[in-house]
């Protein structure tokens, strides 16, 4: 157990990447809410070799969007346009840019 910067008993799931992407050196700490279950903040470093993470910040705003639960506020990286769809047309993995969210809403 752990506390997060806001001084919450959180359990804390360590990320890291062996061989994958760009970045496979990147390490990052998901703090999640013994209470809730939740991810509520974030740490991060450029290389795991580093003793010093970064705060991303926290994940706020946690709501249903059909019938999962999503937070749309990443601390830093909050994403406005997020919608869950029951059906896609086949021309989403045709030709991606044919797709508009808003005709599927």
């Amino acid at each position: 157990m752990k506390e997060d910067p806001q001084g919450n008993e959180c359990r804390v799931l360590a990320l890291t990447f062996k061989e994958v992407g760009r970045t496979p050196q990147n390490k990052y700490h998901l703090f999640v809410d013994r209470a809730t279950n939740l991810v509520i903040h974030w740490d991060y470093w450029k290389d795991s070799a580093v003793d010093e993470p970064r705060s991303l910040g926290p994940w706020n705003n946690w709501r249903k969007f059909g019938n999962i639960v999503l937070t749309d506020n990443h601390g830093r990286r909050k994403r406005t346009d997020v919608a869950i769809l029951e059906l896609l047309p086949e021309s989403v993995f045709t030709d991606r840019a044919s797709f508009t969210l808003e005709a599927h809403q």
